[in-house]
């Protein structure tokens, strides 16, 4: 039995869902310094997050990261592109 089906709803709903805790999370946890330092705005903050997980493998060297390309900025929307050895954890991005 899966968290996703005891919740009653699929597992790409379950993995946005906890995306979108995991930020609060981290912001509740201290970490807010850390996340204004990739950037002012989303777009600055996406653009950086290799940056962040480069940081975080210092500490966690087995870590697996994902790779983020940001591409086609606008003032009103940015491509994300998201590459990663477990690219079924990709609805947590969009979380």
């Amino acid at each position: 039995i899966t968290g996703a089906g005891i919740l009653g709803v699929s597992v790409e709903q379950a993995l946005e869902a906890y995306g979108q805790y995991f930020v609060t999370y981290i912001t509740q946890q201290g970490y807010t310094k850390l996340l204004h330092s990739l950037g002012s705005n989303i777009v600055e903050f996406l653009c950086n997050l290799n940056s962040l997980h480069l940081h975080l493998s210092g500490s966690f060297p087995a870590m697996e990261a994902p790779a983020f390309r940001c591409e086609n900025i606008t003032p009103v929307s940015v491509e994300l592109h998201y590459h990663s050895r477990r690219p079924s954890l990709g609805p947590i991005v969009v979380g």
